[in-house]
């Protein structure tokens, strides 16, 4: 294999497809971040931006190498494996997003919601404390229910 062959096989492509792992994590992780952008926290913001960022800069670098087909000065090699470390967050947010998917909640009807069946004939109001001995429940008010 020629040195021109390697850059653009051992270096070029693989920092591609490490720019559309990281578009595609992206692309899974900002619809629900912006859904609840309310609740969205500084980190989950920079995470979500991160991964974009990553996107180009390995898209860059990849074209880069693609069309001069030259290996660094340290060999192919070195280039790969970083290509190949940098795989893994995406790879985890896809293979999460596919845990996900798979475990999402099945929506009940309404009628058949074990909830929407339940008799609650008295209520109570409790105050917990925590102690070295442990948790303590202290009941604060009580009432029964009338029901029609």
């Amino acid at each position: 294999m020629t040195q021109s062959a390697q850059a653009l096989w051992l270096n070029a492509v693989p920092l591609l497809v490490v720019a559309v792992a990281y578009l595609g994590a992206t692309a899974l992780l900002a619809p629900p971040l912006w859904a609840e952008r309310g609740r969205a926290t500084a980190v989950d913001w920079a995470l979500v931006l991160l991964f974009p960022s990553l996107a180009v800069v390995a898209a860059s670098y990849g074209t880069e190498l693609a069309v001069h087909r030259t290996p660094l000065p340290g060999g192919v090699w070195p280039t790969f494996a970083v290509a190949v470390a940098l795989l893994a967050p995406p790879v985890l947010v896809l293979a999460r997003w596919r845990e996900r998917s798979r475990a999402g909640r099945p929506q009940l009807p309404e009628s058949t919601h074990p909830a929407a069946h339940l008799d609650v004939e008295a209520v109570t109001l409790y105050q917990s404390r925590l102690s070295p001995a442990g948790p303590s429940y202290t009941a604060l008010a009580s009432a029964r229910l009338i029901c029609p």
